[in-house]
C-alpha cells in the first residue's frame, strides 16, 4: 500500500489475471480499510501504483472484503472501471493465452498454466498468503468442456426504441400477460434495461450490416469504442452494402439469433412492403411462449413492433409452464434428462403426447414430466378411438340424420341427460379458454369423454342398439353421432390427428374437413338439471348394485329382485326407467314403497334420500353379506368418531368460519342416519 509496510490481503479464482488489475476497491463503509480510501497501492507485476477505491457493492463478508479490480475479465469489475474511469488492461488474447501486456515472463503462455505460474512467482516474492480449495460457479462450453471466463471485446450494441411506450401497453393491459404476474417481470427488465449487444462471433447467421473502409479497416476494428459519429465516411451501416463495396470490409460478426427473431411477427408477413399478408394478420391476437424468453423474445417484439409499423404485436401473451423432469430439474443435453419427443411420437402418437401434457399443465406453472403422464394420454386417445369404432360398427351405408331432425320428447331420458352435459361441457370449455386456461378446457372435456359419454352414455346404448325398436336405435345413433362429432370439434385443437382420423369416417358427403368445421354453440335449452340429477340417481344405484355383486361374487347376469324405499319422487323416477335397471344390472323385478318393510336376509344400499334392498336368498352365502356390513359398520363409526371429535372441540367450534362448522355438523348427522340404517341391516341378518 501507499503506505510502506501495509498489506492489503486479496482473495482470487483468477490470479492469471492479476496483471490486468487497475484498482483495489473496498466498501466505504468497512471500518478496516476506511483511512486507506484514496491512497495507492502498488501491483506486484508488472510493476505500478493503482488507486484504492471505495464501492458500495463490495461485500465485506466475502473473501477478505477487498477486490482486484480487473475491468477487462469482469462484468462486475468493468461497470466499477467505468465508473471509476478506471484503466482497462485485456492482458488475454482471443485463443486463452496471455498477451504482451502480461509481461513478458508469461506472454504466449495459456490462461491455466499461467494461473499456476503467477501463484508460484507470488509465492516465491512472499506474497502469497495461502492457497485453498474453493468451489466456483463457472459455466463450461459444451463443446470443448472448457470454462467460460469473461474478457473484453469488441462487439455492436443497439440501443432499444420505444422502451417507455412497450412498458406502458402492458402495465395498461393494452398487451395482457397470462398468468399476468409476469408482467411484474417485465416491468422490472424494462424499467432497468440496457444497450442491446446484437454482435456475435459465429460462423452462420445475418451478417452485421456494417463496413469498414479498406484503408482505415484495422484501424477502426482495433478502435476502444467506435460509432458512427466518430469513424466519419470510413464507416457505413445499412441494410444495403456501400456502391463501391470493393473499397469496403464488411465485419465478420454475425447478428444475435433474437434481432432477427424480434422481427419475425411482421417480417414473416413480408415487411418492410404493405402486403396483403400484414394488414390481414398483424397485428396478430395471442402469443404463445415460455416465461424463460421474456426477456430475449416477449419484449423484443413489443418494442420492435411500436418501432417499426407503430402498431402492438400482438394483444394477449400466454406463459406456458417449463417442462421439467422429475426431480423438478430444467431439461437439458448437459443433464441428459431430455426425453426424445420424436420417440415418445413413435412409442405413443402425437395426440398422446400433446394431451397428455396439456392435461397437467396448470396456466403458467412447470410441468413434471414423466413419460406414464404420455401413457395417460395415449388411453384416452385409445378410448376416445374405440368409441368412435363401436358407433361406426353401427351405422349402416345410409348417413345418420342431423340432431334437429329429432323431436326432444322423442329422446330417451339418457339421450337428454347426454345432450345437457355436453352443452356444459361447451360452455366450460368456451370459459376456459376465455381465461387462457388451457389445460382446463383440455379437463374437462376429458371427464366428458371418460366418465360420461364412454363409461356410461354408451353403456346405456348397447342394449338399444342391439334391441328390437329400430325408431329408438335411429334416435341413439344419431345422438351419439352428435355427441362423437362435437367432441371431435372440441379436441381438435390439440389432437388434430386422431380427430380428423375419425371424422373423415363419419362426417357426411358435403362436410368438409374437421379443421374447416365451425366451432360448436352451447345449446342451452337443451340444459337440464332435473334430468341430470334423475340419470345420475340410476347411474348411482346402478354402480352400487354392481358393487353388491362383485362383493357378494353375484353372477353379473344374475336376475335380481330390487326393493326401493323412501323418498317417493326418486322412487318414481326409477320406476319410470326400469329399463335402464334392466339392462344394465339384470333387475327382473321392483318392489317399493315409503315404509316398505326391509326383506329378511338382504343386502342394503343408501343413495341420497332412498334405502335399496336385494333380496339374497338363493343368491350368497348370508355370512358373508355379515361380514361385509361389519366392515361398512366400523368404518362409519370411525368416521363419526372423527367428526364428533372436531365438534367436541370448543376451540374448533369457536374459531372455525361458520361454513365449515356447518359442514361438519352435517357430516355428522349423515353419518348418524346412515350408521343407524347399516345397524338395522346388520341386526336383520343376525337376528
Amino acid at each position: 500500500v501507499g503506505r510502506e509496510g501495509e498489506y492489503l490481503e486479496i482473495a482470487t479464482t483468477r490470479p492469471e489475471t492479476l496483471m490486468g488489475d487497475s484498482a483495489v476497491a473496498v466498501n466505504p463503509k468497512d471500518e478496516r480499510y476506511a483511512g486507506l480510501i484514496g491512497e495507492k497501492a502498488l501491483r506486484p507485476f508488472p510493476e505500478a501504483e493503482i488507486p484504492i477505491i471505495a464501492d458500495e457493492h463490495i461485500d465485506p463478508e466475502f473473501g477478505t472484503g477487498v477486490l482486484k479490480v480487473t475491468p477487462a475479465h469482469d462484468k462486475a469489475d468493468f461497470e466499477i472501471g467505468i465508473k471509476n474511469d478506471l484503466e482497462i488492461i485485456d492482458v488475454l488474447n482471443a485463443d486463452g493465452t496471455l498477451n504482451e501486456l502480461a509481461g513478458e515472463e508469461f506472454s504466449g503462455m495459456d490462461r491455466f498454466e499461467a494461473r499456476d505460474h503467477v501463484a508460484a512467482k507470488l509465492d516465491d516474492m512472499g506474497l502469497l498468503v495461502r492457497v485453498e480449495d474453493y468451489e466456483n460457479n463457472v459455466g463450461f462450453s459444451e463443446r470443448a468442456d472448457v470454462p467460460i471466463e469473461p474478457r473484453i471485446s469488441m462487439q455492436w450494441f443497439l440501443k432499444y426504441p420505444k422502451v417507455e411506450e412497450s412498458i406502458a401497453a402492458v402495465s395498461d393491459h393494452n398487451i395482457q400477460f397470462r398468468p399476468e404476474r409476469w408482467a411484474k417481470t417485465y416491468s422490472h427488465w424494462m424499467q432497468n434495461i440496457q444497450d442491446w449487444c446484437i454482435s456475435r462471433q459465429l460462423w452462420w447467421g445475418h451478417r452485421i450490416p456494417v463496413w469498414y473502409r479498406k484503408d482505415r479497416a484495422e484501424e477502426l476494428q482495433s478502435a476502444e469504442s467506435l460509432d458512427k459519429e466518430t469513424a466519419g465516411d470510413a464507416l457505413h451501416v445499412g441494410v444495403d452494402p456501400p456502391q463501391d463495396v470493393e473499397n469496403w470490409i464488411q465485419d465478420d460478426d454475425v447478428l444475435d439469433t433474437w434481432f432477427s427473431s424480434w422481427l419475425w411477427p411482421f417480417a414473416t408477413l413480408g415487411w418492410p412492403e404493405k402486403t396483403n399478408d400484414l394488414k390481414q394478420f398483424y397485428p396478430t391476437q395471442d402469443l404463445a411462449t415460455g416465461p424463460d424468453i421474456i426477456f430475449f423474445w416477449v419484449a423484443r417484439m413489443i418494442m420492435a413492433g411500436y418501432y417499426f409499423i407503430g402498431e402492438k404485436p400482438f394483444s394477449n401473451v400466454y406463459f406456458n409452464g417449463i417442462i421439467r423432469d422429475s426431480q423438478g430439474r430444467k431439461m437439458s443435453k448437459s443433464l441428459g434428462n431430455s426425453p426424445d419427443p420424436v420417440e415418445l411420437i413413435n412409442k405413443h402418437g402425437a395426440d398422446a403426447l400433446r394431451v397428455g401434457l396439456l392435461v397437467i399443465a396448470p396456466q403458467g406453472l412447470d410441468i413434471l414430466f414423466s413419460e406414464d403422464k404420455v401413457e395417460h394420454g395415449r388411453n384416452f386417445m385409445n378410448k376416445l378411438w374405440n368409441s368412435a369404432r363401436f358407433i361406426l360398427l353401427n351405422i349402416d351405408d345410409n348417413e345418420v340424420a342431423n340432431l334437429d331432425s329429432i323431436q326432444y320428447d322423442d329422446l330417451d331420458i339418457t339421450d337428454k341427460w347426454i345432450l345437457s352435459s355436453l352443452n356444459k361441457t361447451i360452455l366450460k370449455v368456451d370459459d376456459a379458454y376465455d381465461s387462457y386456461k388451457m389445460n382446463d378446457a383440455v379437463k374437462d372435456v376429458y371427464n366428458f369423454v371418460y366418465n360420461d359419454f364412454c363409461d356410461w352414455y354408451l353403456e346405456f346404448s348397447k342394449s338399444r342398439l342391439y334391441g328390437k325398436d329400430d325408431e329408438d336405435c335411429k334416435i341413439n345413433l344419431v345422438v351419439a353421432t352428435h355427441v362423437l362429432k362435437t367432441i371431435l370439434k372440441l379436441l381438435h385443437p390439440y389432437t388434430p390427428f386422431i380427430t380428423e382420423e375419425i371424422w373423415s369416417n363419419i362426417k357426411k358427403v358435403n362436410e368438409g374437413n374437421l379443421i374447416t368445421s365451425a366451432w360448436p354453440i352451447p345449446d342451452t335449452d337443451l340444459m337440464n338439471n332435473e334430468i341430470e340429477s334423475n340419470v345420475h340417481l340410476i347411474m348411482d344405484i346402478i354402480k352400487k348394485i354392481r358393487n353388491i355383486k362383485v362383493t357378494l361374487a353375484i353372477s353379473p347376469t344374475k336376475p335380481i329382485t330390487l326393493v326401493l324405499r323412501g323418498n317417493i319422487q326418486q322412487i318414481e323416477i326409477l320406476e319410470k326407467n326400469t329399463n335402464l335397471l334392466e339392462r344394465l344390472v339384470k333387475i327382473d323385478k321392483v318392489e317399493s314403497g315409503e315404509n316398505i318393510d326391509k326383506p329378511a336376509q338382504s343386502a342394503t344400499g343408501v343413495t341420497k334420500n332412498l334405502e335399496f334392498f336385494i333380496p339374497l336368498k338363493g343368491l350368497i352365502d348370508i355370512n358373508k353379506e355379515i361380514e361385509r356390513l361389519q366392515k361398512q359398520v366400523d368404518d362409519m363409526e370411525g368416521r363419526l368418531r372423527a367428526v364428533n371429535k372436531k365438534l367436541n372441540n370448543d376451540s374448533f367450534v369457536n374459531r372455525a368460519p361458520k361454513k365449515i362448522v356447518e359442514h361438519e355438523q352435517k357430516k355428522q348427522s349423515d353419518y348418524q342416519n346412515n350408521l343407524e340404517k347399516l345397524l338395522e341391516n346388520l341386526n336383520s341378518l343376525t337376528s
